[in-house]
């Protein structure tokens, strides 16, 4: 098979022990995760196709290989936004593992074909063989290439390691029932209807809100309803139970708007339509 081949194999294996295994963030995910992404199907690929060492030398390998690999990460990710699994880490890793898998059975097909004089293999003392044989320039483009990578990674992992949180503020309307299945959309003329308002902070700090309920009629003047003043700190949720009824038939919208801190300009808006008869 070949050692490079089976180190791909071994590392493609690890990290899909890892990624099912261990908590997000571990760092054995980061480590092993890099070289899955930016290396190995890039490399499996190139050794499918240039299964003679002669062919291509070690710098081209390398070179291809991590140009390749963004490239097959790039248009697995596309073809995933429009299957089922859609784009996660699971269906992304287990994507390119096989992927990886049926490159490295064409390359050892590849390779079985040829003498053992013909095809590429990868030896223990391959780098020292090959810097020994590199040109000065060559010289400076591996070290280029090991710096960009090291850089590279170590900012992933920093990244993986240090993720940025989101900050947003959730708001949304359900009906008297907790759910969307029921709003009351039908009413007759001076009915009472019935809506929960839940606005829930993400935003990492303490943070005070308005909230104004409008009701806008197809035609005519708009009615603010009611007005709330809160202050929810991080991953508090409020809930507010709103009745309302009109006294006159037509269709209207019945408006929620959210304003964050100071601001004038609402943050977020929702509504239901509400039909409203003798």
């Amino acid at each position: 098979m070949g050692l490079d081949i089976a180190i791909v194999i071994i590392l493609a294996t690890l990290l899909i022990i890892f990624v099912f295994t261990l908590p997000d963030g571990n760092i054995l995910r980061i480590v092993f995760g890099l070289p899955f992404l930016l290396f190995l199907p890039g490399y499996s690929l190139v050794s499918a196709i240039w299964a003679r060492k002669l062919e291509l030398d070690s710098l081209e390998r390398v070179a291809l290989s991590l140009g390749l690999s963004i490239a097959i990460v790039a248009l697995a990710g596309l073809g995933l936004n429009y299957t089922p699994w859609g784009i996660t880490l699971t269906s992304v890793v287990i994507c390119l593992y096989c992927l990886i898998l049926i490159l490295v059975s064409v390359t050892w097909f590849s390779r079985s074909k040829l003498s053992p004089g013909e095809r590429f293999s990868l030896k223990l003392d391959f780098l020292s063989e090959n810097l020994n044989a590199m040109s000065s320039t060559d010289k400076v483009m591996v070290l280029i290439i090991a710096i960009v990578i090291f850089i590279g990674g170590g900012m992933l992992i920093y990244i993986a390691m240090h993720p940025p949180e989101e900050q947003f503020t959730e708001i949304y309307l359900l009906d008297e029932n907790g759910t969307t299945d029921n709003y009351p959309s039908n009413l007759s003329v001076n009915e009472s209807g019935s809506i929960i308002i839940v606005v829930v902070c993400h935003e990492q700090q303490t943070t005070d809100y308005t909230t104004v309920i409008t009701l806008i009629p197809e035609s005519g003047v708009n009615r603010t309803l009611a007005e709330y003043n809160l202050t929810l700190a991080d991953e508090e949720e409020w809930r507010q139970v709103f009745n309302f009824s009109v006294n006159e038939s037509g269709k209207y919208k019945l408006n929620v708007e959210l304003l964050k801190d100071e601001e004038t300009t609402p943050y977020a808006t929702t509504h239901i339509w509400v039909d409203v008869r003798n």
